[in-house]
């Protein structure tokens, strides 16, 4: 103990007392010099921290504060006011029909006009419908095509030739057509022979509706 205490002189005591005051100024220094360089907002440039830069899943919308989240939503301007209505594309219809009991032509070239159409100028659609019997008992075939001047619309076949007593059958054909300076379309029928007639009980008829596009396949 003698010893020791011969040891703890005053230059001794002064020096401890040096280190400690050195240590604890550098441990300061440090935390001084560590809160300097904490990195915030007005260390960090305009556009250096990047999408690829944040961590996948660290910014949800819990975490963005209620201000910014308004902010976003700002961003998008309000929706402008609804322009004036079009308007209305060309709508027109027209229909007709007429007697039955007509007797259908005996060929192509002799086909019967059972109904006709006269439209203004646009684009239409149109549908023409009849029912045929044979009455004659021997084979028949007949068909019944759409036409406008010498353009064939469409065409369908009522029945085949077959041979009965009497034999029926109905003929709906469907057309389209683009008038530039109107005119009229036909509905006719025909058969291989004579004996065919639209029936007596029947309303043979058309029907045409104006429409503002048409395009056909």
């Amino acid at each position: 103990m003698k010893q020791i205490r011969k040891r703890l002189t005053y230059a001794n005591v002064m020096s401890s007392i040096a280190v400690f005051l050195m240590l604890g100024g550098a441990t300061a220094f440090a935390a001084t010099q560590l809160s300097k360089n904490t990195v915030g907002a007005k260390q960090l440039k305009a556009d250096s921290v990047t999408a690829a830069k944040i961590k996948k899943g660290a910014v949800t919308q819990e975490k963005i504060s209620s201000s910014a989240q308004a902010a976003l939503k700002g961003a998008q301007g309000p929706a402008g006011p609804s322009g004036p209505q079009g308007g209305r594309g060309p709508s027109n219809g027209r229909a007709s029909s007429v007697s039955g009991n007509q007797q259908v032509g005996k060929s192509e070239a002799e086909a019967l006009v059972v109904d006709s159409l006269t439209l203004a100028p646009g684009k239409w659609l149109v549908t023409a419908e009849t029912g045929l019997t044979n009455i004659t008992g021997a084979s028949r075939s007949a068909w019944c095509p759409l036409n406008s001047g010498a353009a064939e619309l469409g065409r369908t076949r009522a029945f085949d030739e077959a041979a009965g007593t009497q034999r029926s059958g109905d003929a709906t054909v469907l057309g389209a057509i683009d008038l530039p300076s109107g005119g009229t379309v036909d509905f006719k029928c025909w058969a291989i022979g004579t004996g065919v007639f639209t029936p007596s009980d029947s309303r043979p008829a058309m029907q045409a509706i104006q429409v503002e596009t048409l395009a056909v396949d």
